[in-house]
């Protein structure tokens, strides 16, 4: 059953009729507003630091193993790890008019079957 966290977000939905995912390509998805490009410490950790920084409170930490990170040596630390962990597809959202990093995803828990 759906729990509704700190933030009044829902969390814990199931998917019904979960019949897999296909493999996701480590390469640039180009969308109208932004971009996704493979994830990059060297790249993007200045720019994902100074988009975090702007946030009042953690709640985009919310489904996030980790903190939000306090300078951009410690941004770039925990970009490096979600870029060679092998388990994740990681990718920066590079928005179309500024051309700076201001999010990230990272598909992880891909189930084939």
């Amino acid at each position: 059953m759906p729990e509704i966290n700190l933030y009044g977000q829902t969390v814990g939905d199931i998917v019904p009729d979960w019949n897999g995912a296909a493999v996701l390509p480590r390469e640039e998805l180009a969308g109208q507003y932004c971009r996704l490009v493979p994830l990059n410490a060297d790249s993007h950790a200045a720019d994902l630091f100074d988009a975090y920084a702007q946030a009042p409170d953690d709640r985009d930490w919310t489904w996030l193993a980790s903190s939000r990170p306090t300078s951009v040596e410690a941004t770039a630390c925990w970009v490096e790890g979600k870029s060679t962990d092998a388990s994740l597809v990681p990718y920066a959202v590079i928005e179309q008019r500024s051309g700076r990093a201001v999010g990230l995803v990272c598909f992880m828990a891909i189930e084939r079957e």
